[in-house]
């Protein structure tokens, strides 16, 4: 395991309220606290330099999901995201059935206005958390 790893991840049920929580903090090993964990957010300065490309995999899924990729026929675009995926080079050929190749994936507040539970951006929030 590593720093950022514990053994039960999971320690509140989904139907009542949340009555304890891990904090993990770099340097430090992972402390279970009473309470539910504080609120909070990250923020990335817009005139910071772009961050390393880190795992490709994660950005194409959230593309995917904010571009609802398999929430109508999915036999089409699953089948083009097999062939890419067993291409020479599959990152590539899934950001272009994407139409992401060389460009970011922005969402901006105008994005989210109005979406509800049924919007592909709810299920970002959960990877993004």
């Amino acid at each position: 395991m590593t720093a950022f790893e514990v053994e039960q991840p999971i320690l509140n049920s989904p139907f009542e309220e949340p009555a304890e929580h891990w904090r993990i903090q770099e340097g430090e090993a992972p402390k279970r606290e009473k309470g539910r964990r504080p609120a909070g957010y990250f923020y990335r300065d817009p005139k910071a330099p772009e961050p390393e490309p880190g795992q490709p995999g994660i950005y194409w899924l959230f593309g995917a999901f904010i571009q609802a990729r398999y929430s109508g026929s999915t036999e089409t675009v699953l089948g083009q995201d097999l062939v890419a995926i067993r291409s020479e080079d599959p990152v590539v050929k899934l950001f272009r059935n994407l139409r992401l190749f060389g460009q970011r994936l922005v969402v901006t507040p105008e994005s989210l206005a109005g979406r509800t539970d049924r919007s592909p951006y709810f299920l970002l929030s959960y990877l993004a958390a």
